[in-house]
């Protein structure tokens, strides 16, 4: 099964109310799907920090103009340069006895 095209992006920046949404609705305004988000704030530091999987099958423009589009929301939330990364095509094949356990459990 290959895998899905994504990008995973990681994304710090100053905390602030709306970065969940804007991130989410930069995605959906060109067609991309967010499959995974993963999220916190440091109190103490002020900081947020997120890590996205996004599928970009759909995009309504080309992987290279939708991360240079990213760079004005970028900026507004001030955040340190996000980091795209390209997902990996990864193919992995189970035997039975990884699906179901090593023979030894059955026994």
């Amino acid at each position: 099964m290959p895998a899905r095209p994504g990008l995973i992006l990681k994304l710090s920046c100053p905390d602030q109310p709306g970065i969940v949404a804007r991130v989410a609705g930069y995605v959906a305004g060109h067609h991309g799907n967010l499959v995974e988000f993963e999220q916190f704030s440091d109190a103490r530091a002020g900081k947020f920090f997120a890590r996205l999987e996004i599928e970009t099958t759909a995009l309504d423009v080309e992987i290279p103009d939708f991360i240079d589009g990213f760079g004005t929301l970028g900026r507004a939330l001030r955040a340190a340069w996000p980091r795209f990364h390209q997902l990996p095509t990864l193919i992995l094949r189970l035997s039975r006895y990884a699906r179901s356990g090593s023979s030894m459990d059955r026994r």
